[in-house]
C-alpha cells in the first residue's frame, strides 16, 4: 500500500493496494469510499500507512474472503435506479453470482437487464460492490470494464469460487464427522443387541 498523495481540500485520500489479482487505486474520505479503480500495471507495495479499509482490500486482493458490506460508501451522482441496482449488487455473496436479468428482476425492473449492465459498467467501487459477480443470462461472463477486462473478471470469480468450494468442503467434513458413529457407540450397540 502506498499513499499517492496527502488528503486534498475535500478530505479525500488516495492509496494503491496490490495483490495477486492486480493493483487498485482507492479514494476515500470520512464520508466513505468514493472510488476504486483497477490499474493497468501491478504496483509494488512499499509498506506505507495502512488503514483497516486498505488492509481489508489487500487481504481480498491476496485471495482472502473479506466482507465489505459494512464499509460506508460515498455514492454521488447516482439516479435512484442506479443506487438501487448498486445496493442490490452489493448483496451478492462471496463466491456466488447472478445474471444481469436476475439483478433487474431483484430491483423490480424485469426488462432492464441492459440498463443494469450499464450501471455495472459505471460502478465506481468494484470489489466493494461486486459487479464481477454479475454474468450474462446464458451463463457467459458478460463484460468487465476494468483493465484486463473479462480476463480479470474470470480471475476474480475463480479466486472466490476456490475459497467458496474450500469452505463448503470444510463445512461438509465437519457435518460428516459429526454424524459418524464413534467406536464407543458401536460397542454399546453390540452389547445390547
Amino acid at each position: 500500500m502506498r499513499p499517492k498523495q496527502p488528503a486534498s481540500d475535500d478530505g479525500m485520500k488516495r492509496a494503491t493496494v496490490s495483490g495477486i489479482v492486480g493493483s487498485i487505486e482507492v479514494c476515500w474520505s470520512t464520508a466513505g469510499i468514493a472510488s476504486i479503480r483497477f490499474l493497468h500495471e501491478a504496483i509494488e507495495p512499499d509498506g506505507g500507512a495502512a488503514t483497516p479499509l486498505l488492509e481489508k482490500l489487500k487481504a481480498y486482493l491476496f485471495g482472502e474472503r473479506v466482507d465489505f458490506k459494512d464499509e460506508p460508501l460515498r455514492l454521488t451522482d447516482c439516479t435512484p435506479f442506479q443506487r438501487k441496482v448498486l445496493e442490490a449488487c452489493r448483496q451478492i455473496q462471496y463466491g456466488e453470482t447472478t445474471s444481469y436479468a436476475g439483478l433487474a428482476r431483484l430491483v423490480g425492473q424485469p426488462g432492464a437487464a441492459r440498463a443494469v449492465g450499464g450501471v455495472m459498467r459505471r460502478n465506481p467501487v468494484p470489489i466493494i460492490i461486486p459487479c464481477h459477480r454479475v454474468l450474462s443470462s446464458g451463463g457467459g461472463l458478460g463484460g468487465f470494464s476494468a483493465p484486463g477486462g473479462v480476463s480479470l473478471k474470470e480471475r476474480l470469480l475463480a479466486m472466490e469460487q476456490s475459497h467458496a468450494i474450500s469452505r463448503r468442503e470444510k463445512k461438509l467434513d465437519r457435518q460428516t464427522l459429526g454424524t459418524l458413529p464413534t467406536p464407543q457407540s458401536n460397542r454399546s450397540k453390540q452389547h445390547h443387541g
